[in-house]
């Protein structure tokens, strides 16, 4: 949905985490997923490592985050080492597959910004095809292995174009995976819901499901009020 200027308002962070141009639905999942009680946390895809260190500011989790970009990792841990949160905050240049294949970690909270337009004409340029497409990781298997990550308790929380809401719910539930809560994003009022942040969490350790929703922009382009209070520990303007 875009890219906006973020910045950690409350840090003096010196190097390019202090403010960046990021993904409107990175910011969305970093600033909405409750991470309450999480002791340990895993982002899935990276990428500069915004997700993880907006996790990090609002909790006190030890977080792992993943990429098979390496040069998104480079960037992610110059980042991280940066931040006030240094010693919580760990990138690996991997895969999921072969992270879950080495590590004997669990975690209360997997959150991801996966990789989506599956099926449309891929891009020439590979890493443009890495970051949109569902060539490193498709969703049947970030399901898959989140169930053998999470511990009993634990969420895998995801943002996806709204209408792959249904396919990811019945393919989670193939894995034990049930939906537990959920954000419907709508761009601007009038407009139909073009993003949805998803909860999971394993059978039977769930919690009665809850469901809201949020508008992106007023009518007259500006950020909506509910926008700027979900975020405004983030932005530079609010």
């Amino acid at each position: 949905m875009g890219q906006e200027l973020f910045r950690f308002k409350q840090f003096g962070i010196s190097h390019s985490a202090s403010t960046m141009k990021v993904g409107t639905d990175a910011v969305l999942l970093g600033s909405w997923t409750d991470v309450s009680n999480a002791k340990n946390i895993l982002d899935v895809g990276t990428g500069c490592g915004i997700i993880a260190l907006m996790l990090a500011q609002r909790s006190e989790a030890m977080i792992d985050a993943i990429d098979i970009d390496k040069n998104s990792v480079e960037e992610a841990g110059i980042n991280f080492k940066a931040s006030p949160w240094s010693s919580r905050l760990r990138a690996f240049p991997v895969s999921l597959r072969e992270f879950w294949q080495k590590t004997n970690e669990r975690y209360d909270l997997i959150v991801s910004n996966p990789p989506f337009f599956s099926g449309s004409l891929l891009p020439e340029d590979k890493k443009r095809r890495q970051a949109k497409h569902t060539v490193t990781l498709n969703y049947d298997e970030l399901l898959h292995i989140s169930v053998k990550l999470l511990r009993p308790a634990g969420r895998l929380a995801v943002i996806l174009p709204f209408d792959a809401a249904g396919p990811m719910t019945r393919a989670a539930e193939t894995e034990g995976l049930l939906l537990t809560e959920g954000l419907t994003i709508f761009p601007k009022p009038k407009k139909q819901a073009n993003r949805i942040i998803l909860v999971y969490g394993k059978s039977p350790a769930v919690t009665p499901q809850k469901f809201s929703s949020l508008i992106l922009r007023n009518e007259n382009g500006g950020y909506s009020e509910s926008y700027q209070r979900l975020t405004a520990e983030f932005h530079p303007d609010f």
